[in-house]
């Protein structure tokens, strides 16, 4: 089972950033990051705080209380935060679309899901 204190020791990641100095110089730099000694969770918080950046610009598009309803005290999936906030009719239309398009089983699953979704 994966804890949130596990670390990632050996995790290393690649990346080439381009930064504007002080000085106006551009400079591109070609890096590792290398996770060893860090957990789960201090990644996850991390890029919960990218996400948040992402997420916001967005939000600012909606009214306060559509920010109420759809953000505040909800839980986000991560990997749709900073996506366009669907109103409930587009997610609806949506979810008609996906069902009306699905194979048979396809639409076995989408019911079963939905079940799951309605006990649990």
């Amino acid at each position: 089972m994966i804890s949130m204190s596990d670390k990632l020791d050996g995790i290393k990641v690649q990346r080439s950033v381009k930064t504007t100095l002080n000085s106006g110089e551009v400079v591109t730099a070609n890096m590792t990051i290398d996770y060893t000694g860090s957990t789960i969770k201090d990644v996850a918080q991390g890029d919960a705080r990218q996400r948040i950046i992402d997420g916001q610009k967005q939000w600012r598009k909606m009214s306060k209380t559509e920010f109420e309803e759809k953000v505040n005290g909800k839980t986000l999936l991560a990997s749709t935060i900073g996506m366009k906030v669907k109103s409930e009719a587009e997610v609806r239309a949506e979810m008609k679309a996906n069902y009306d398009s699905a194979s048979v089983e396809g639409k076995k699953e989408i019911i079963e899901m939905l079940q799951g979704r309605v006990s649990n």
